[in-house]
C-alpha cells in the first residue's frame, strides 16, 4: 500500500495520541498505514516517566487526634493530591511517547479509583506507575496487579472484608466493569468472588499489597459453573478463560480508539477472540485494532469528541503553546467534567456526548480562543508556517463548520478561526 494522506495521517496522531504535531503528521505521511501503525505502537515506550514526587508517609487517621492536627493532616492530604495532579498532567505535556500517556488514562479510568475517596496520594501514584509498567504490556498481569493494588483494595472497601463478612463491592466491579460486563454473571458469581478475595488487603504502615490467611474464606465455592476452594488468582484466571472478558476489553478499546456509536457485536466476538489468542497482549491486539477496516472507514472518522484532556493538552502538545500550568489545565479539566484522577462514580467518565451540553460547549470555544489569544509572539512564531488548506487539514477533523471570517489576514486570526471552529471539538 502507498503512502498515507495527510487526512491519514492526522487521524491515526489524533487518535493514538494527545494531540497531533505537524512533525508527526509528517512523519506518517512518508509510511503507509501498516508501517506507521506498527511505527506508533512499537516506539512507545513504558519507561520515559517523569521524576515521581515525594509525597508523604501514610499517617493513621483517628479520632483522638487534635483539631489542630487534623487541620495539619488535611493540608498535608491536599497539597499532595494537587502535586500529584500536576506531576501527571505534566507528564502529559511533555512525554515523547504520547500513546503511553494515552493509555496510562485509558487503563485509569478502566480501573477506577479516586483520590477522594483512598485519601493517599502516595498510594495512587504506586497505581499510576502500574498502569505505566502494563499501560502496552499485557492484560492477565495487569488484571491481577490491579486485584493486589492498594488504593483498589481500599477504594472498594476490599481491604475489610474477611471471612464471614465478605465486602462485595469490589467483587461487584470486577465482574460488571473489568471483565465481564453487566448481565454475564448472577448475583451467586458475585457472592462467590467476594468470598474468594476475602484476606487481601493492605498493610498500612508499609503501604503494600498482604494476603492474610486467616481472614479468608477457604471453602468450596461455585463461581461460572465450576466449583473449588477459589482465592483471587483463581477467579481472575476463570475471567481470563471467558469469551466475554476480552469482548469487554475489546469493546473498551472500540469506544478509546474508533467511534462513540456501539460497535457491531460481530466485531466484538471477532477482536475478542483475537486478543485471547494473543494471550491477551495489548500491543499485539492494539495493532489490529489501528489496522482494522472499522478505524479507517469514514464513517467513523470526524465524529469522536474530544475528551477535555485531548482538547486542552492535546492543544497544549500540537501546537507547542505553554501559556497555561498544570494547575490551570487541572482546574479548567475539573470545570469541563474530567477531575483528574477524581472520577465521581466507579464506571469512570462515560465519554463521547456526555462531553458535550449547553455550558461546556461555549465553554470549549471561548477556552480556544484564549488559548490563542493568550499565546506570545515566539510561541506562534514556533508554530509550522502553513497554507490555510494545510492548516486545515492538520487541525479539524472535518470541513469547518463556521465560515473563516474574511477580516483573518494575520496567522494569528486564521488559527484563532480554525481553534474556536465547533468541528475543532471533534477528533
Amino acid at each position: 500500500m502507498g503512502k498515507m494522506s495527510l487526512q491519514d495521517a492526522r487521524h491515526l496522531s489524533m487518535r493514538t495520541g494527545l494531540g497531533a504535531r505537524w512533525k508527526d503528521i509528517q512523519r506518517y505521511q512518508n509510511l503507509s498505514r501498516e508501517k506507521s501503525v506498527h511505527y506508533v505502537v512499537y516506539s512507545s515506550s513504558n519507561r520515559w516517566v517523569l521524576t515521581p514526587p515525594k509525597l508523604a508517609k501514610w499517617y493513621a487517621w483517628n479520632s483522638k487526634q487534635s483539631a489542630q492536627q487534623r487541620r495539619s493532616l488535611y493540608t498535608r492530604l491536599n497539597r499532595d493530591k494537587q502535586t500529584l495532579r500536576e506531576w501527571s498532567v505534566q507528564n502529559m505535556l511533555r512525554s515523547p511517547y504520547p500513546l503511553t500517556e494515552r493509555m496510562v488514562l485509558f487503563w485509569q479510568n478502566h480501573f477506577t479509583s479516586s483520590l477522594n475517596k483512598v485519601n493517599q496520594p502516595n498510594l495512587l501514584l504506586k497505581q499510576n506507575l502500574l498502569f505505566r509498567r502494563h499501560a502496552l504490556g499485557n492484560f492477565r498481569q495487569l488484571l491481577h496487579g490491579i486485584a493486589r493494588d492498594p488504593a483498589m483494595l481500599i477504594y472498594l472497601d476490599n481491604d475489610r472484608s474477611k471471612m464471614g463478612k465478605p465486602n462485595e463491592n469490589f467483587a461487584r466491579e470486577l465482574l460488571e466493569l473489568y471483565t465481564l460486563g453487566e448481565g454475564n454473571y448472577s448475583e451467586t458469581d458475585i457472592r462467590a468472588v467476594a468470598k474468594a478475595f476475602t484476606g487481601w488487603t493492605v498493610d498500612r504502615d508499609n503501604q503494600r499489597f498482604v494476603f492474610r490467611k486467616d481472614l479468608h474464606d477457604n471453602n468450596i465455592k461455585s463461581f461460572m459453573g465450576k466449583k473449588g476452594r477459589f482465592n483471587g488468582n483463581h477467579i481472575i484466571d476463570i475471567l481470563l478463560q471467558t469469551p466475554e472478558t476480552s469482548e469487554t476489553i475489546a469493546k473498551k478499546f472500540w469506544y478509546e480508539f474508533v467511534s462513540d456509536e456501539k460497535p457491531n457485536p460481530y466485531t466484538m466476538r471477532r477482536w475478542g477472540t483475537i486478543f485471547r489468542n494473543t494471550k491477551y497482549d495489548i500491543r499485539k491486539f492494539l495493532v489490529t485494532v489501528l489496522n482494522s477496516a472499522e478505524f479507517w472507514s469514514r464513517r467513523n472518522r470526524e465524529e469522536k469528541i474530544k475528551s477535555p484532556i485531548e482538547l486542552i493538552v492535546g492543544t497544549s502538545r500540537s501546537l507547542g503553546l505553554k501559556s497555561l500550568q498544570p494547575s490551570q489545565i487541572i482546574n479548567i479539566c475539573d470545570a469541563l467534567g474530567q477531575k483528574i484522577m477524581t472520577p465521581e462514580t466507579p464506571e469512570g467518565y462515560l465519554g463521547g456526548q456526555d462531553w458535550i451540553d449547553t455550558f461546556t460547549l461555549p465553554t470549549r470555544i471561548n477556552l480556544m480562543a484564549l488559548f490563542i489569544n493568550k499565546a506570545h509572539h515566539q510561541e506562534l512564531a514556533r508554530i509550522p508556517n502553513l497554507s490555510f488548506e494545510h492548516n486545515k487539514n492538520w487541525l479539524l477533523a472535518r470541513k469547518n463548520i463556521n465560515a473563516i471570517p474574511t477580516s483573518a489576514s494575520n496567522r494569528k486570526q486564521k488559527l484563532h478561526a480554525l481553534l474556536t471552529d465547533p468541528a475543532y471539538q471533534l477528533t
